[in-house]
């Protein structure tokens, strides 16, 4: 019971300048009996004006925006903090939301010809969702895509493209949300504390921290909700098994096999996955971060919950007191006599 379904967003991409597109389709209900959509993604199959000159990366670097809307409940809502370099001042690099998709067991993946003998690429991300896949569900899209010449590095853009939807179907133990980020910005040399809010019915399994460049800022990190000690950035990554099960993949130096032999490396600068253990259902966390430079850090909250979790508001104060002009006088009128 596993399988996956291609769907064309049918849009037109455009030759090489960046621009956002919306679309909307509708997942097939299962074929094969499995009872959830596991992962959705997002693939460019693209033939390329030009032969490739400096692939620096997958389509994460391309997205600029990614808002994925699966009925009432937003799945993902990013964007991308970091305007990546261009060209062949670019280097090899994993891009923010790729670190992201693979540190949540999502596929990050290149495919290309970089001598130039058809020009082809194929390139795609998904995410982990854990959707019902015995009802069709509506899915609303909005992605921006950067200027292609600048990702890879050629004279011109795509010669031709397709934009298609992957919907992998199979079993899930639990629905994935991940949250709007949560921006603020470090003094140097200092130490800030921020609150990443909790989801109502949902349990906070992670938060990805995100630097507006590809340089690490952090000195450290101290989560708040216990006797947690401050913990460096390679520590963190450390627990997270970066250096064993959880290393992050990446393109290669430039080559004609380029990409069949990934490179695998056991942290991404500017970026961080810092490995929560699942808080209490709806809680919050307060992060103490220690900063060397004035930057902008972006919180990306990961939330997981039961099948068919729907996102619930915030809590909330629930005591009233109406207010009542006439009752006030009447009341002061009282008093005073």
């Amino acid at each position: 019971m596993a399988y996956t379904e291609l769907i064309s967003s049918q849009l037109t991409l455009g030759a090489d300048s960046a621009a956002t597109y919306s679309f909307a389709f509708d997942t097939p209900i299962t074929a094969d009996g499995s009872p959830h959509i596991t992962q959705l993604g997002f693939q460019i199959d693209a033939v390329m004006a030009a032969a490739i000159t400096n692939q620096t990366g997958t389509i994460g670097k391309l997205i600029t925006q990614l808002q994925v809307k699966v009925g009432a409940n937003t799945i993902i809502d990013w964007y991308s903090p970091i305007a990546y370099e261009s060209g062949s001042s670019a280097t090899v690099s994993v891009a923010q939301l790729s670190v992201l998709a693979q540190s949540i067991g999502g596929e990050d993946y290149f495919w290309g010809e970089p001598n130039g003998v058809d020009k082809s690429i194929l390139t795609g991300i998904s995410i982990p969702c854990g959707l019902d896949a015995s009802k069709t569900h509506r899915v609303n899209v909005t992605i921006g895509l950067d200027d292609v010449t600048d990702w890879y590095g050629g004279a011109t853009g795509f010669s031709s493209s397709e934009l298609n939807v992957e919907v992998m179907y199979g079993v899930s133990r639990e629905a994935t949300l991940i949250g709007a980020s949560q921006q603020f910005q470090h003094a140097a040399n200092a130490t800030r504390v921020v609150t990443i809010h909790g989801k109502q019915g949902w349990q906070m399994l992670g938060i990805a921290v995100f630097n507006d460049s590809e340089a690490d800022e952090i000195t450290e990190i101290r989560a708040n909700n216990g006797a947690f000690r401050a913990l460096k950035p390679s520590q963190w990554r450390t627990l997270f098994g970066r250096t064993r099960r959880n290393t992050i993949r990446a393109l290669s130096t430039m080559a004609s096999e380029r990409n069949t032999s990934p490179n695998y490396l056991n942290f991404q600068a500017g970026t961080l996955f810092m490995d929560l253990r699942r808080l209490t259902t709806g809680a919050s966390i307060d992060l103490s971060v220690t900063t060397t430079a004035l930057t902008t850090l972006r919180y990306v909250p990961v939330y997981v919950a039961g099948i068919n979790a729907k996102t619930g508001q915030a809590p909330k104060q629930t005591a009233i007191n109406p207010q009542s002009t006439t009752q006030t006088v009447v009341t002061e009128d009282a008093t005073q006599n």
